[in-house]
């Protein structure tokens, strides 16, 4: 081998070894790519959520009957029987904890309540259900002075459904309330309707 051979080995040699030593340089050189940190999740629920549980709020309708006065009479009857009814509705429409609310104002100023915890439409007819403890006051002893013994300040007899009809759910009494010979009330009172949210 000459010498020219030789040299020209021993440059490329160089060279080699040179740009190795550039591309290890240039490696150092460049900075690491730094990955961005996850971004906060904000606090608040998805909007879907936020609807979902808004349109789970109970709902409350309230019925007073024809005989129900803003005031009070000074002497009984005094103002009629009122029927509050609070309920759920979910997404599908399907009622939750139906509950129904009977307040008879007839010997108490106060009113004198009985509640159905439940009811659903498979229930058909409930009885209206007696106070567990009827509140004593002096209206009724009173009214127990002058010959109407046994009865009780709360006159509220009857039935009570949750009836399901081609234009929505109704609540549907045919019971009376009230002095005798009582307050017949008959037929549909209100339509128990769910939140604009589920309709």
């Amino acid at each position: 081998m000459t010498k020219t051979a030789d040299t020209t080995i021993a440059l490329k040699r160089k060279r080699s070894k040179g740009d190795e030593d550039s591309d290890q340089k240039a490696a150092a050189d460049t900075p690491t790519p730094v990955k961005p940190a996850n971004p906060k999740k904000p606090d608040s629920k998805p909007k879907d959520d936020a609807d979902k549980k808004d349109s789970l709020k109970p709902i409350k309708q309230v019925w007073q009957s024809g005989d129900f006065h803003k005031t009070g009479r000074n002497k009984p009857p005094y103002n009629g029987l009122q029927i509050s009814v609070q309920y759920k509705v979910d997404d599908a429409g399907k009622f939750e904890d139906v509950a129904v609310t009977f307040t008879d104002f007839t010997y108490s100023k106060d009113g004198v309540s009985s509640k159905i915890q439940a009811l659903a439409v498979s229930d058909g007819w409930v009885e209206v259900p007696k106070p567990v403890k009827p509140k004593s006051s002096s209206d009724t002893k009173a009214s127990t002075s002058k010959g109407d013994k046994g009865k009780t300040d709360f006159t509220v007899v009857g039935h009570v459904k949750i009836s399901g009809e081609p234009d929505g759910k109704f609540l549907r009494l045919r019971l009376k309330s009230g002095l005798e010979p009582g307050f017949q009330q008959l037929g549909f009172i209100m339509r128990l309707s769910p939140p604009p949210s589920s309709s």
